[in-house]
């Protein structure tokens, strides 16, 4: 089934909807959501949870894409679960991957002030990436989007884990100054 007929299903506020998009992007959104929490059951509570929320927020969002909006879902809703489990330790690789941009990028504010600086950040590591080549690209996206390991970014792509660090420590250092340029304190 198609994401449009998929998003139409939930319009209609079929329960068809959950059980079709359950079957098109199960496998998708458990693979991410392992890649953030490391431990299965946590996974496959975030994507029950996925789901319901798509339920409850379709109507009234009509999603242009459903698997961006799914990501979406999945991704907030697993940070937050890391955030609550692992206060005080290490949460694994996405914590690890977060930690190394947490050099070029400070944490968000959460004061309503912050709002605007937040997205305006956003639209800068976008023009950013659209600076790098199609590799560098891949590779910064998969690492601290979607919280894969370097080795898996190197298996998937063919190159050694060597060449995915350094690329990785390039571009975070490309990242600090462009961000630097745009006025922003890093």
């Amino acid at each position: 089934m198609q994401d449009c007929e998929l998003v139409e299903l939930f319009l209609q506020r079929n329960e068809d909807a959950v059980r079709e998009t359950e079957s098109a992007y199960r496998s998708y959104l458990y693979e991410i959501a392992l890649n953030i929490l490391s431990d299965s059951l946590d996974a496959e509570e975030c994507v029950n949870e996925t789901m319901l929320s798509a339920w409850n927020s379709i109507p009234p969002n009509r999603p242009a894409s459903l698997r961006f909006y799914l990501l979406r879902i999945i991704r907030s809703l697993a940070v937050d679960r890391i955030r609550k489990r692992n206060a005080k330790k290490r949460a694994g690789n996405f914590e690890t991957a977060l930690e190394e941009l947490a050099d070029c990028v400070r944490s968000p504010n959460p004061t309503p002030e912050e709002a605007l600086d937040e997205s305006c950040l956003r639209e800068a590591i976008g023009r950013y990436l659209d600076t790098l080549n199609r590799d560098a690209r891949i590779i910064f996206v998969c690492r601290y989007f979607y919280g894969d390991a370097e080795k898996k970014i190197a298996a998937d792509m063919g190159f050694s884990v060597s060449k995915i660090k350094s690329s990785l420590f390039r571009t975070r250092a490309g990242l600090s100054e462009f961000l630097k340029k745009e006025g922003y304190d890093v």
